[in-house]
């Protein structure tokens, strides 16, 4: 991540160099913020939706299952003082138990989240690039850079609003 913006700047600001010379005024050079057009996306919203609804059986699960071991919690503090050594010691071991379980199928429903949503993002950021190189041609720019590249650019050369409109009008 550090080299792939170190990489960026160097390349942004050897553009700056090779442009700063007066045929810089030939050139059309615009910059696009990928968050905001991530985060504005429909198709992110889209994702986030279809997640929630492929996930959410596994979601409901464990939520009853964390109600259940509450449950169990709740009762050993209620009852302890009238249950046998044996009881307690036995329910002890199946709340340490249950609480493992649940803490592993927590951390392997938010790994399999995590991944689908990364895999799906990817699409989308393809998807993003595609539609900012097609408003960079109908608009005639000769260069893009993306955000964290851009050291300084003037509000006019900021094209993320265009890809945006291009985004939600879907062509």
């Amino acid at each position: 991540m550090i080299l792939k913006r170190i990489t960026l700047s160097i390349t942004a600001l050897f553009m700056l160099l090779v442009f700063s010379a007066p045929q810089a005024a030939e050139y059309k050079i615009g910059y696009v913020d990928g968050a905001v057009l991530l985060d504005k996306s429909p198709l992110t919203a889209e994702l986030l939706k279809k997640l929630e609804k492929e996930f959410l059986p596994r979601k409901q699960k464990l939520i009853a299952q964390n109600k259940q071991l509450n449950t169990l919690v709740e009762k050993k503090q209620r009852d302890a003082a009238v249950m046998s050594e044996g009881e307690v010691l036995k329910l002890e071991k199946d709340i340490r138990k249950r609480g493992r379980e649940l803490k592993n199928e927590k951390d392997a429903f938010n790994e399999d989240i995590a991944l689908k949503r990364n895999q799906e993002l990817l699409k989308i950021r393809k998807q993003i690039a595609e539609l900012i190189i097609s408003v960079a041609k109908d608009n005639n720019y000769d260069i893009v850079l993306e955000k964290p590249s851009v050291i300084y650019a003037s509000k006019r050369s900021n094209i993320t609003q265009l890809v945006l409109d291009r985004m939600k009008s879907g062509k």
